[in-house]
């Protein structure tokens, strides 16, 4: 079964030799992460899973051109991801701490995103 992206053609289309940095080209992440703590925000964690799923799908698709980008900044960002995933799949749900590492994960990738 094939899983539907959420990423522009414009993003898939981009070649790593004309790219020097992942600038404008994490909006889609940032999309998703939005969408997740919305679904935290109203204690929608079975909404806020499924996210967290695309997210980790959508990533790990990426990370071969990402990486190749800008590795220092993948890394970054991948830290950030993992904690998000953790935190929003715990069966111990926290949300303050989901909202937490939501919050710092979109701070991160915004700021790469410029």
């Amino acid at each position: 079964m094939a899983l539907k992206s959420c990423f522009s053609n414009q993003t898939l289309s981009q070649s790593n030799a004309s790219q020097t940095t992942v600038a404008g080209q994490l909006s889609d992440y940032i999309k998703i992460e939005n969408d997740m703590l919305k679904a935290v925000n109203s204690n929608d964690f079975s909404s806020a899973k499924k996210d967290a799923d695309d997210l980790e799908h959508q990533w790990d698709t990426q990370e071969p051109r990402l990486r190749a980008i800008d590795g220092n900044t993948w890394t970054k960002i991948e830290g950030t991801i993992d904690i998000v995933l953790t935190s929003v799949r715990s069966s111990n749900r926290d949300a303050n701490k989901s909202k937490s590492s939501l919050n710092n994960s979109l701070s991160v990738i915004n700021s790469a995103n410029k």
